[in-house]
C-alpha cells in the first residue's frame, strides 16, 4: 500500500505514487511529479522482512523526445527493517522509479519475476 501526505500545490495533488510488490518480493515504487517545481520525497517502507537495495531510474521533461536518451540504474537507497526510510528530490515534471530490479539501458528487461534480481 502506498500513501501520500504531501505533494500538493494550491490544494491540487501534483505528486502521485504507486508501490508494487512482485510474487517473489521485488519492490517497485513509481513516483510522478507533474508540478512545475521540484518536491522533496520522504519514503517510509513499513513491514520490511529483509534487506534490499533500491535502484533509481528517472526521466524529466528535459528528456522528452530525446532519441539518444539512455536510462541506467543508479543506487537509490539501502533499506532494511532497522533503516526503512529514505529521502530524495523529485525534479519538476518527472517520473522516478525505485526498484529492487537492476536494469541498465542495454538490458532486455523483465519478462518473468526473478529473471533479473538485484545482486
Amino acid at each position: 500500500m502506498s500513501e501520500l501526505d504531501e505533494g500538493q500545490i494550491d490544494s491540487w495533488r501534483r505528486v502521485f505514487a504507486v508501490l508494487l510488490r512482485s510474487p517473489r518480493g521485488n519492490l517497485t515504487l513509481a513516483v510522478l511529479n507533474d508540478a512545475p517545481r521540484p518536491f522533496e520525497l520522504s519514503v517510509e517502507a513499513k513491514n520490511l522482512t529483509g534487506d534490499g537495495r533500491l535502484y533509481r531510474y528517472s526521466v524529466s521533461e528535459a528528456d522528452k523526445d530525446r532519441a539518444d536518451l539512455k536510462i541506467d540504474s543508479h543506487p537509490g537507497a539501502q533499506l532494511s527493517p532497522a533503516h526503512p526510510n529514505f529521502r530524495d528530490s523529485l525534479t519538476a515534471r518527472s517520473l522516478t522509479i525505485y526498484s529492487t530490479y537492476r536494469l541498465d539501458h542495454q538490458d532486455d528487461g523483465i519478462t518473468t519475476d526473478g529473471s533479473r534480481r538485484s545482486p
